[in-house]
C-alpha cells in the first residue's frame, strides 16, 4: 500500500483547481470557471431569413401607388368604339347610327393592420446592434405589411373552387373576406365571367378566347408561344410585358436547354463552363423575358405551429367523400388521400384527419369532399384542401384549392384542375394595372393600459386591373423538384 506524501497532495489540489476552457451555449447563471469569465462574442449583424425588400418585385413593377379617396375605387373602361364593319353603305344611303361602349368598374379597398407591443423594461435595454427595440419592431412591421400586400397583389382571393372550376367567381368566395382582390382573381374573372373586360368589336373573331393557358406540367417553349400569342390577340404589347413565375418553375424551364448545351473547353486562359441561363424566349410576336418571384411558390404545407395565430379556427373534419361520373383527367385505379384545414383572416388551423385512400372507380370521375367546421372556437371563412399525388402517402398531401365555408359545411369538388403544390405564372402588361392607396404605411400609438407601449401598423390599399385580358395566366405548373 502506497501513500501520497504531503507535497503530492498539494500538487493534486492545484491540478484540480486548474481553469478549464468550456463552451457558452447554456444558461448564463450555470457558467463557472472560464465560462463565467468569458466575454460574449456576438456579431452586431442580424441575419434575415425571410423575404428581402429587393424581392418585392410586383410593387416595384407597378410603381408608386395612386391616391384612393374612398373605400371603393372606380374607373371607366371602354370596350367598344362601335360596331366594326357597318360603315359601308349602298349608293344614296346613310350609315347606321352607332355608339361607343363605356362601363364603370369598382375595386374595394383592403385593410392591412397588426399590432406590436414592447414593455417598458424592454425599451430600456441596450441592444446588440444599438438600434432601439421600438424602431427595430417598426422596421419589421413595415416589412411584414409589404410582404403581406405583395402576396395579395398576386394571390388575394385566389383559387376558390366554383364547383371544381377556378374562375375567380366572386359568388364562390366567402361572404366575409379581408384580402384584396389580387391580379389572379381579376384576370380569371375577365376570362369567362366579365363581359365588360373584352373588346366587343372583335368577339366574333375570337376575342373571347381564354387568356388562362393550362400547362398541366412544367413550362415549355410551346406553352410560352401560346401564352404570348394569347396576349398579342388581346392587343397586348409584348415589348411592355414581363413574365413572372415561381423560381422552381423557372428552374424547370431552364433545364430545357440542358440537352443542347455547348461546352466551352478550358485552356490556360479560360475556365470550362457548361449550362445556360434560359430566362427569355423569342416568340412569333417578339421576345418575352421571365423573372422569378418567391410569392408565386406552390403551397406545400400547413403553416408551422409557431407562426399560427391563436385566433385561427380549430381543425375541421372531412365528413364524407363521393365520386361522380365526369370528364376529368383522373384515370381508373388512381389513388389519393385528402385532408383539409380551416382558415379565417387570423390564420390557418391544424390539418384534419386524412381521408381513407380514395381509388378512382372509373376514368373521368370527379371527387368531392364534404367538410365540416369544428363547431367551436373562431369562425371559419373557408377551407384549404390538400391532396397527394397518385398513390402518395397521406403525409405528402399538398394544397390544391379552397372552398368558401362561411361558418358552415362546404363541398369541395376536385376535377383534377390543380396538381398538388402547383403554381401559376403570369405575363403582365405594364400600364394595365395600378395600386390605389387610401393610406400608406402608418404607425399609430395605442393607449397605454399597462407597462408597455402598443403600436398599430397599417396600410389601406387595393389593386385595380384596368385591362385584365391583356395579362395572361399560365396555369397549373407542376412542382418539379
Amino acid at each position: 500500500m502506497s501513500f501520497v506524501d504531503q507535497k503530492g497532495i498539494v500538487q493534486i489540489g492545484d491540478l484540480m483547481k486548474a481553469l478549464n476552457a468550456q463552451g457558452y451555449d447554456q444558461s448564463p447563471s450555470s457558467l463557472v470557471q472560464t465560462g463565467a469569465l468569458q466575454t460574449e462574442d456576438l456579431s452586431n449583424n442580424l441575419y434575415l431569413l425571410t423575404v428581402k425588400e429587393s424581392q418585392l418585385n410586383l410593387q416595384k413593377m407597378l410603381g408608386a401607388p395612386q391616391k384612393a379617396k374612398s373605400l371603393t375605387y372606380q374607373f371607366n373602361r371602354q370596350n367598344s368604339i362601335g360596331q366594326i364593319g357597318s360603315s359601308a353603305v349602298l349608293e344614296g344611303q346613310i350609315g347606321e347610327e352607332t355608339t361607343s361602349n363605356y362601363v364603370r368598374v369598382t375595386v374595394p379597398m383592403a385593410f392591412y393592420s397588426h399590432t406590436r407591443s414592447i414593455t417598458l423594461q424592454a425599451s430600456l435595454l441596450q441592444t446588440f446592434d444599438g438600434v432601439a427595440l421600438e424602431e427595430k419592431q417598426a422596421k419589421d412591421a413595415a416589412l411584414k405589411i409589404a410582404i403581406d400586400t405583395e402576396m395579395d397583389l398576386y394571390r388575394g382571393r385566389e383559387l376558390f373552387s366554383n364547383a371544381g372550376i377556378f374562375d375567380g367567381n366572386p359568388n364562390a368566395m366567402p361572404v366575409k373576406i379581408a384580402n384584396m382582390v389580387g391580379l389572379d382573381a381579376q384576370i380569371r374573372q375577365s376570362d369567362s365571367l366579365d363581359a365588360n373586360a373584352v373588346d366587343l368589336n372583335f368577339v366574333e373573331w375570337g376575342q373571347g378566347d381564354s387568356i388562362v393557358i393550362p400547362a398541366n406540367g412544367t413550362l415549355t417553349q410551346d406553352i410560352v408561344e401560346n401564352a404570348t400569342l394569347a396576349l398579342n390577340l388581346q392587343f397586348g404589347r409584348l415589348e411592355e410585358a414581363q413574365g413572372i413565375l415561381d423560381p422552381i418553375a423557372l428552374s424547370a424551364y431552364n433545364k430545357l436547354s440542358f440537352g443542347v448545351n455547348r461546352f466551352v473547353l478550358g485552356n490556360d486562359s479560360a475556365v470550362t463552363r457548361s449550362g445556360t441561363r434560359l430566362n427569355s424566349q423569342f416568340v412569333s410576336a417578339g421576345e418575352i423575358s421571365f423573372t422569378p418571384s418567391q410569392f408565386l411558390r406552390g403551397k406545400t404545407n400547413v403553416p408551422p405551429q409557431q407562426v399560427s395565430s391563436p385566433n385561427a379556427p380549430q381543425a375541421p373534419s372531412i365528413a364524407s367523400t363521393a365520386q361522380a361520373a365526369g370528364t376529368t383527367t383522373f384515370a381508373l385505379g388512381e389513388k389519393y388521400f385528402y385532408f383539409a384545414t380551416a382558415v379565417n383572416e387570423r390564420g390557418e388551423s391544424r390539418a384534419s384527419a386524412a381521408t381513407s385512400q380514395q381509388t378512382i372507380s372509373a376514368a373521368g370521375n370527379s371527387l368531392s369532399l364534404t367538410i365540416n367546421p369544428s363547431g367551436s372556437g373562431q369562425p371559419t371563412r373557408w377551407f384549404n384542401v390538400y391532396r397527394t399525388n397518385n398513390n402518395g402517402l397521406a403525409a405528402t398531401a399538398k394544397f390544391i384549392g379552397r372552398v368558401a365555408a362561411n361558418g358552415a359545411s362546404a363541398v369541395f369538388v376536385d376535377l383534377n384542375k390543380r396538381s398538388p403544390a402547383a403554381s401559376a405564372a403570369y405575363i403582365l402588361s405594364k400600364g394595365t394595372m395600378e395600386v390605389r392607396e387610401m393610406m400608406g404605411y402608418t404607425r399609430l400609438k395605442l393607449a397605454v393600459v399597462q407597462a408597455s407601449q402598443t403600436e398599430a401598423h397599417m396600410r389601406f390599399m387595393g389593386l385595380a386591373v384596368m385591362a385584365p385580358k391583356q395579362n395572361i395566366i399560365i396555369d397549373n405548373l407542376a412542382r418539379s423538384i
